[in-house]
Parts: structure tokens; C-alpha cells; sequence
């Protein structure tokens, strides 16, 4: 309490003219003074935790909105969605590919029975009579982030075949061999999915318009005539197809500046599982700053109720003061 310090070393310096000693009122006074400042103190504090909390806490909701978006967009699963019957190749959202083994012949399917089959040389024929052909690797992207890339081959006559697939979406993963021999093999549903789309060229990518009948070109243009015919390699990789959000930095460094664990995945990526996760430990602590925010929030009041005591004490005590030395001057006069 320095006012107080300050008052009782007048004692020992002699401060005062004549050795004057502080008077009563003096260190009452001091003493209500420090008590006031100390209060203060107490309320800028708890103000200021308060604010940090509160920004806690829209900085949660924020992160939490993040969580729940990627929950539903990721592609990452941990047990595979697809699965394999025979020739017949089952993936999400009623999509199909079935392979006949004959006439290097294979079909997408929808789940409303809209398709395209892709045979021999290859010709694409599509359910509602489009036809056309391609030679180079080409990949056919599915609605739902699926793609389809195809390995062709060639032969002595100069004919070209489908003779791979190599379908992905997110961490799943299917391969198909032996196509243009007419003994396709199937390996799958696998999780390296991330792995073999990064080393994977995607080639001249059709889109899928609509429904399996119907492809267009990236730049929108319906698919009518013959592509990727040029008998040459063209690089490229679509990366927006299928991806799945990762973990912004600004999410993770509020998880790891509250202790929050994150989950960890294959290149950074969490399946819906682990987004559940991420917010159910942040509901958690949230919950627990809720809490803490209730309690300082009380603390709070409580110093201020103090302070306003401290400060009318300190009042009606000058007021006294200052009506007695009044008196006292009045009294010499």
C-alpha cells in the first residue's frame, strides 16, 4: 500500500515540519485511497479477461462453422465406401462401372440408369446417342468428385484400347488391369487414394454434364465430337476434383494454442470422423470457457460492488473531513 508506506516512513525521515507524526485521518484515508486503486486494478483485469474470453469464444464459433463445412465436403473416409461384385464396381452415390470382358469394353452407370459405355477402339456411346472417340489417357470425372482415369494401349495396327482404370475419390482407391486382353482384374477398394491420384495424370478430363450420358470440357462445351486424339501425352492433374478441405492454419493454431488435440491423417486431411472429433472437443471447450467466463463475470461484479463501497466510503470520509476542518477554522474566527 503505498500511500500508506509513504505516510508511515514520514515516522522515521521526519517528513513533517516540527516532527509532526501523520494524523489518523491522514492514514484512514491513505488506506481507503490504496483499497480504491487496488479494486481498480481488479476491475481492469477482470475486464480485460473477460474480452480475451469473449474473443475466445468468437473465435471458437468461428473455427466451429470451419469444422462443420469440412465434416460434409471431406472425401476422406476411414473404412472404404465402395465395394466390388464380380465385374461390377460399386461406389458412392449409386454410381457403377461394370466391365463385360469383352470387346475391351466397360460402363459408368448412374443411380438413375443413365450411362455411357466406352468400347473398342475406344468409342464412347452414350445412352442418349451421343458417340465419339479418344485415343490418349483421358479421365472421366464423375459428379460427386469420382474420378475414372483411363490407361490406353495400342497394337500393331495402329487401334488403341482402354486398358486401365485407376479410380479415385478422396483416400479410396480401386485399380482395373488386363482391359484391352478382355480379363479385367479388379484390386480394391483400398485407403492410398491420396497417394495414387498425386502420382496419377489426369490427362484431357471429360465432365460429367448432368448425368452419365452427358460429358462436357472444362470450359463447359458439351462433348460431341472426337477427343484426345493427338496419339500424344498431356500432363495435367485437376486437384479440385474430389479434394477434400484441410485444417486452415489459423484453425490449428487455435487448437494448439487451447490444448485442443488434432487428430492426425494422410497428408493433412481428416475424415468425417475426425472433424467429429475436432468438434466435439471443441464444444468442450467451449463449454469450459462458458464456465470460467460465468465465474470471472462474478468476480467482476463482486470488485465493483467493492469499488462503488470503497468509493462512497472514500467520499462520505473527505466530506466529514472537510465539514470538520470547517468547523475548526470557524471556531478560531
Amino acid at each position: 500500500m503505498a500511500t500508506v508506506n509513504a505516510l508511515a516512513g514520514a515516522q522515521s525521515v521526519s517528513m513533517y515540519a516540527n516532527d509532526q507524526k501523520p494524523e489518523l485521518n491522514d492514514l484512514m484515508m491513505a488506506v481507503m485511497i490504496d483499497r480504491t486503486n487496488i479494486l481498480d486494478g481488479q476491475i481492469r483485469d477482470g475486464i480485460s479477461n473477460i474480452n480475451d474470453q469473449n474473443q475466445k469464444m468468437r473465435d471458437l464459433q468461428l473455427h466451429m462453422s470451419e469444422a462443420r463445412q469440412a465434416q460434409q465436403g471431406t472425401n476422406i473416409v476411414e473404412n472404404p465406401t465402395w465395394s466390388v461384385d464380380d465385374k461390377t464396381i460399386k461406389l458412392d452415390n449409386g454410381y457403377e462401372i461394370s466391365l463385360s470382358g469383352s470387346s475391351q469394353e466397360w460402363t459408368i452407370k448412374d443411380s438413375a440408369g443413365n450411362s455411357t459405355r466406352i468400347w473398342g477402339d475406344p468409342h464412347v456411346a452414350e445412352k442418349d446417342g451421343g458417340n465419339w472417340d479418344f485415343k490418349d489417357g483421358v479421365t472421366f470425372a464423375l459428379g460427386d468428385g469420382t474420378k475414372i482415369t483411363v490407361g490406353t494401349t495400342g497394337d500393331n495396327n495402329g487401334m488403341t484400347y482402354s486398358d486401365s482404370l485407376t479410380i479415385t475419390k478422396g483416400n479410396q482407391h480401386i485399380q482395373v488391369t488386363g482391359i484391352a486382353d478382355n480379363a479385367p482384374k479388379i484390386s480394391g477398394p483400398s485407403l492410398d487414394g491420396l497417394t495414387v491420384d498425386k502420382n496419377t495424370n489426369d490427362g484431357t478430363v471429360f465432365y460429367e454434364s448432368g448425368n452419365a450420358s452427358d460429358w462436357k470440357t472444362k470450359a463447359g462445351t458439351e462433348i460431341t465430337s472426337d477427343q484426345a486424339m493427338a496419339g500424344r501425352t498431356v500432363t495435367n492433374e485437376d486437384n479440385a476434383l474430389g479434394a477434400s478441405p484441410k485444417m486452415s492454419e489459423e484453425m490449428k493454431n487455435f487448437l494448439e494454442a487451447n490444448n485442443i488435440e488434432i487428430p492426425t491423417n494422410e497428408d493433412g486431411y481428416l475424415s468425417k470422423d475426425d472433424w467429429k472429433n475436432v468438434l466435439s472437443s471443441m464444444q468442450s471447450f467451449g463449454d469450459s470457457l462458458t464456465s470460467v467466463s460465468q465465474l470471472d463475470m462474478a468476480k467482476l461484479q463482486s470488485s465493483m460492488n467493492k469499488y462503488n463501497q470503497s468509493y462512497d466510503m472514500l467520499s462520505n470520509f473527505t466530506s466529514k473531513y472537510a465539514s470538520s476542518i470547517d468547523s475548526l477554522v470557524g471556531n478560531l474566527r
